[in-house]
């Protein structure tokens, strides 16, 4: 049965600028009601991506469920942390504080794009002593502790000199496979340049990952037994994509051209190893791969990603009952 509500966060549409004592975040919801002790969806974007770029996504999703979609400091309207760096743990702390002054407790269910699956996972290790705070994750074509570890720049510089102003989502249509509205998409855009003026190269990616490693999240099985889906798209085939125009427009050395090749390779041939060991934060889970799908899937076909919050919820429910 619907509990009273007297916070408009857990009942009513609502975006706004939340002060949380050191800086303001932006924060969106929407979505039914939420229930007593029902669990609700938080999304984390990928790098650079702030959440106007994810509209699409956040309207499929909240047809079925309550859900939350923020900024990270220095992503478009949210401000930076005058006092901490832009990692992931700076950022779940700002997150798990912004949801305290909102009145969102947990259970919470984590979905999560690319980098944000860094940034899922550290905000799901600040709950590592309150049991049942996390009950599901939905990590999709997310990189992990292992990749950034492999990869100390990705795509690396050889490949950025051979794909030199190759726009991939030019090349993609993507402008048209995201079924944006004009409005929609030039709030996006505007927003990621607002992102990209606001953060430059300050976000700590690399330094995010190799903190989370140490928590060892994967061995200890962190989320056992709640569930876990992780998604793989074809990231390669973007790269080669990206190689393929720069070879046409006849850019990179000879060399640079040589180094491309042998980290296309090397990214094809582990990338499953790479984004599987996310398997093992759980007992219930499962492995979905969209092979002729790249990265920004995501953007194009929403509601796949939907249907993965719904099996991931479905099988919370199941674990719940018993």
């Amino acid at each position: 049965m619907l509990i009273p509500h007297e916070n408009k966060w857990e009942s009513d549409t609502v975006a706004d600028l939340v002060d949380i004592g050191t800086h303001k975040l932006f924060i969106s919801t929407s979505g039914p009601p939420r229930r007593r002790g029902e669990p609700v969806v938080l999304f984390f974007t990928g790098a650079g991506a702030p959440v106007a770029t994810v509209c699409r996504l956040q309207r499929l999703l909240s047809e079925h469920f309550r859900v939350y979609f923020y900024d990270r400091g220095g992503y478009d309207r949210s401000e930076r942390n005058p006092n901490g760096s832009l990692d992931a743990q700076n950022g779940a702390i700002d997150l798990q504080r912004l949801l305290g002054i909102i009145g969102v407790a947990p259970p919470y269910v984590l979905m999560s794009y690319s980098y944000g699956g860094i940034a899922a996972r550290a905000f799901m290790e600040l709950y590592r002593d309150t049991p049942d705070a996390i009950v599901g994750l939905v990590l999709a074509d997310c990189g992990t502790e292992l990749a950034y570890k492999m990869y100390p720049k990705i795509p690396p510089a050889a490949l950025d000199a051979v794909g030199k102003d190759v726009d991939l989502g030019e090349l993609t249509h993507l402008r048209e496979a995201s079924q944006l509205t004009e409005d929609e998409w030039n709030t996006a855009m505007e927003a990621v340049e607002r992102t990209a003026k606001q953060i430059g190269k300050g976000e700590e990616i690399h330094r995010s990952a190799a903190v989370l490693a140490r928590s060892q999240q994967c061995s200890r099985h962190a989320l056992d037994p709640w569930p876990v889906s992780v998604i793989r798209c074809n990231m390669a085939k973007d790269f080669r994509m990206i190689f393929d125009e720069g070879v046409e427009r006849g850019q990179g050395t000879v060399q640079e051209r040589m180094d491309a090749v042998d980290f296309l390779e090397m990214f094809r041939t582990y990338d499953d190893d790479v984004r599987s060991i996310q398997l093992r934060l759980s007992s219930c889970n499962r492995y979905v791969v969209f092979e002729d799908a790249g990265h920004d899937d995501l953007f194009r076909h929403p509601e796949k990603y939907v249907d993965e919050v719904r099996w991931v919820m479905a099988e919370m429910r199941k674990l719940a009952k018993r």
